[in-house]
């Protein structure tokens, strides 16, 4: 039979409910200060292209959803309203990450009260706390992936209160809008809102219906359903821009499974079912979670990577970490109601609780993370060294074409922290419009150069481009040249062949994956 429960704490103590406010405040606040050192670190490619969009006018940002990806139409959106009010330094770029995230950890803490008591709680804060991908990464990127976690964990606490309760008409719309928002950061959030199935039926079941709550639910349907045929076809439209997918194999599945649970709360589970071994199956009656409870867990912990798994092999490759990554708070939750049944059943034993806490503690030190990660390429520093050696006369070349964003923003199109905003290194592959006249993520290269790499090669055209130049810098991400992911027409790979092969190599630097290269013309 499927069950469910009420929250769990609805009979705790003031006090007991203080300190749980308390241990929550502690977690979150050492996450914010050990994660958010690294809040300031060059934006990275992906991140300088939201800097690049959510900097232009509203209607320009618009456009860019419309002529590029806008399977996160809601974030850019959102972002170009908040770069208005505070600019578009590292800081304020990533602090609705960061804050998207630390309110996550809340979120999953009362959730985890709700369901299995305190402890759980308090073991999925700190396992989120801990978490590599989405609190020491994901935290501090520039992305709409942190906030569709939140939104995705607002919508699943308002669920499971709504299971036992039943819906009134302020929870309907609290979740409607939830679900909008989710879905307009991140089309894929779908998923996982659909992964809480089992909670939407019992709410609806507990429900007392009448004409008023039937007709605010379907309001809310009907509006969810129309942003959701929105952000699909925005980011059905594009769908070459994620090319760079591949459709994973059965072991990197798995390894991905790994990575959105987060090695801490395997080590938890798994010490849990090592309690619950050992206490014999008779003492299972300790376990007061509902079956649909944690059912739902499972679907939303595991749902989103099997559908968009068996997706790639239907349709396109669309599985990634980060777009599974809200299924990282139900995992956090399942290892919190596990540790929780665990600490009941070896109740009245000192010993026990004291060994198994220190096993505990000891996963957590060892397969945590409570640190920023480090981005993979950093554009500031090379558009910093470009400029320290700068001259004018100048040229550049993006080997590949796609990495030009990032280097291009922090030398000349930021308006907070370019290092030459009144010019820079003459891109030899642009066009006549710039990428924000073009409404675009990248500047349009040179027609007449498309044609030629279609055709007989740019070899030809290369000399004539570089006639009177003397000195010509090349940005690349040499592991990535040959990698045939094309957004854009390839034109940088060949010109940066045809540079390196004939032109003397002065200095080069390399900034994470990025390299930059100073090239001079060779003396006769």
């Amino acid at each position: 039979m499927v069950t469910t429960t009420a929250p769990a704490d609805d009979t705790a103590s003031p006090a007991t409910r203080r300190l749980f406010g308390w241990w929550v405040a502690a977690i979150t606040a050492i996450a914010a200060v050990a994660v958010g050192r690294g809040i300031g670190t060059s934006l990275w490619g992906d991140e300088t292209i939201t800097a690049s969009t959510v900097s232009r006018s509203f209607t320009d940002t618009v456009a860019v959803l419309g002529n590029a990806d806008g399977g996160f139409a809601g974030y850019s959106l959102f972002m170009n309203r908040w770069v208005a009010l505070g600019g578009t330094s590292e800081f304020w770029l990533r602090l609705p990450s960061l804050l998207a995230v630390l309110g996550t950890i809340v979120l999953a803490a009362v959730l985890g009260r709700w369901l299995a008591g305190p402890v759980a709680g308090i073991v999925a804060a700190v396992l989120l706390a801990l978490h590599l991908q989405l609190t020491s990464n994901y935290a501090l990127e520039a992305r709409p992936y942190a906030l569709t976690v939140l939104a995705v964990t607002a919508v699943a606490a308002l669920l499971y209160r709504s299971s036992s309760r039943g819906f009134t008409t302020r929870t309907l719309v609290a979740i409607g809008v939830l679900v909008a928002v989710a879905i307009s950061l991140h089309t894929l959030s779908v998923v996982a809102v659909a992964a809480m199935v089992l909670w939407l039926i019992s709410a609806t079941k507990a429900t007392t219906w009448n004409r008023s709550l039937a007709v605010t639910a379907s309001v809310m349907v009907v509006i969810d359903a129309a942003v959701l045929l929105v952000m699909v076809s925005l980011a059905a439209r594009f769908t070459d821009l994620q090319m760079w997918l591949t459709q994973p194999t059965i072991g990197e599945v798995f390894v991905y499974s790994r990575m959105v649970a987060g090695v801490p709360a395997l080590g938890f589970l798994l010490a849990s079912v090592g309690v619950f071994a050992a206490a014999g199956a008779r003492r299972w009656t300790a376990l007061r979670v509902g079956s649909t409870d944690l059912w739902t867990l499972v679907l939303w912990a595991v749902g989103p990577l099997v559908v968009l798994t068996v997706g790639g092999w239907l349709y396109k490759p669309m599985l990634t970490l980060r777009y599974v990554l809200s299924s990282a708070v139900a995992w956090a939750l399942l290892a919190g109601v596990a540790v929780a049944v665990a600490w009941e059943l070896i109740a009245g034993r000192k010993v026990g609780r004291i060994v198994f806490a220190c096993g505990l503690a000891a996963i957590a030190v060892v397969a945590g993370s409570l640190s920023p990660v480090a981005k993979i390429e950093d554009p500031r520093g090379a558009a910093e060294w470009i400029a320290h050696d700068y001259q004018p006369g100048d040229a550049i070349i993006y080997s590949p074409s796609w990495c030009e964003p990032a280097v291009r923003w922090y030398l000349s199109e930021s308006p907070d922290s370019a290092v030459l905003p009144d010019g820079g290194p003459v891109n030899l592959a642009a066009g006549e419009k710039s990428a924000r006249d073009a409404d675009s993520f990248w500047t349009p290269s040179r027609p007449d150069l498309v044609g030629l790499v279609k055709s007989s090669g740019i070899d030809g055209e290369f000399e004539r481009l570089v006639a009177g130049r003397a000195r010509i810098w090349l940005v690349s991400i040499p592991a990535r040249e040959d990698e045939g992911w094309d957004p854009i027409p390839e034109v940088g790979v060949p010109l940066g062949r045809a540079l390196s092969s004939s032109w003397t190599d002065a200095r080069s630097k390399d900034f994470g994956a990025m390299k930059v290269t100073l090239y001079t013309r060779p003396s006769r």
